[in-house]
C-alpha cells in the first residue's frame, strides 16, 4: 500500500500546476461520483460478460475450424503464439474488469457519504484498470505503441478528474472498541 500512497503523491504533484475545474463543477462531481461509479460497475459487469462470451465464441470457432480440418484429413493450422497471446489478453482483461468492478462497487457507499476511503478505492480501481490494460497490451503486440498511449491518456484524464474532487472526501474517525 505504501507504493500506492507514493504514486498518489507523485500524481498529485504532477497535477498541481494543471488548471482546475470551476468550484461548482468540482462540487457537483464530488456529490455525484457515487452514481457515476455505480454506472461504471454496471458497464463493467456488461463488459465482463461480453469478454467472457467473446472468449467462448472464439474458442468454439477455433474448435469448429479444427474439427473441419480433421474431418477432411487435413492438418489443422497452428495458432501458436497468436492463440496463446489472445487467450492471455482476454484473461488479463477479464480479470482486470472484474477486479475493477468489485473495487468500484466497494467504493460506492463511501463515495456517497464523502469518505476518503471511497476516493482511495476509486484511485485503486483506476490503477487496476491501467495495470490490466498495460499487461494486456503486452500480450497483444499488434498495437503496442497505440495501446500504451491510449492507456496513458486514459490514466491522465481519469487522474485529473479524480484529483479534482479529492479535497471533498474526508477521513472518517475510527473508534476502537474496548474489549
Amino acid at each position: 500500500m505504501q507504493f500506492v500512497n507514493k504514486l498518489e503523491k507523485t500524481i498529485e504533484g504532477w497535477l498541481k500546476p494543471a488548471p482546475h475545474l470551476p468550484e461548482d463543477w468540482r462540487k457537483w462531481l464530488s456529490n455525484n461520483v457515487w452514481w457515476l461509479a455505480l454506472i461504471g460497475v454496471v458497464l463493467s459487469v456488461l463488459s465482463a460478460a461480453s469478454a467472457f462470451y467473446t472468449a467462448l465464441f472464439t474458442n468454439n470457432y477455433l474448435n469448429y475450424i479444427n474439427s473441419f480440418y480433421k474431418a477432411y484429413g487435413i492438418e489443422s493450422p497452428s495458432y501458436g503464439s497468436w492463440g496463446l497471446n489472445m487467450s492471455m489478453y482476454m484473461l488479463v482483461m477479464y480479470i482486470g474488469i472484474v477486479v475493477g468492478a468489485i473495487i468500484m462497487g466497494m467504493a460506492i457507499k463511501h463515495l456517497k457519504s464523502k469518505q476518503e476511503k471511497g476516493w482511495d478505492l476509486m484511485f485503486l480501481a483506476m490503477l487496476v484498470a491501467a495495470a490490466a490494460q498495460l499487461i494486456s497490451v503486452l500480450f497483444n503486440l499488434s498495437n503496442l505503441i497505440g495501446g500504451i498511449l491510449s492507456t496513458a491518456i486514459g490514466l491522465a484524464i481519469g487522474s485529473y478528474f479524480l484529483f479534482e474532487i479529492k479535497p471533498y472526501f474526508k477521513k472518517t474517525k475510527t473508534t476502537k472498541k474496548s474489549e
